[in-house]
């Protein structure tokens, strides 16, 4: 609930910030390539040290794996048009 509240006021907020002059920018692809590097260092060093956290990752890995297609496929052409439509992709 608390998140959806926060996800809510997220639009006016963003409003508010480029009003006062912000300047929107997507991240670099060095930095998202940089992100996923840590995040999967972190993650195999955490499985290595947790047999639950292990056992869990390997579960959500597979699963990943699995709808990455059907996210490709669908849930990504949908966004990229919805916000190709309300000309959000301009950032």
């Amino acid at each position: 609930m608390m998140l959806a509240r926060y996800n809510a006021a997220n639009g006016a907020a963003l409003r508010r910030l480029v009003a006062k002059g912000t300047q929107l920018r997507v991240y670099s692809p060095q930095i998202l390539t940089a992100a996923k590097a840590a995040t999967a260092e972190y993650y195999e060093q955490a499985a290595q040290a947790d047999s639950t956290f292990r056992q869990i990752y390997q579960q959500w890995q597979k699963f990943r794996t699995e709808v990455s297609q059907w996210n490709c496929v669908n849930e990504f052409s949908f966004a990229k048009f919805a916000f190709k439509e309300n000309h959000l992709l301009e950032l």
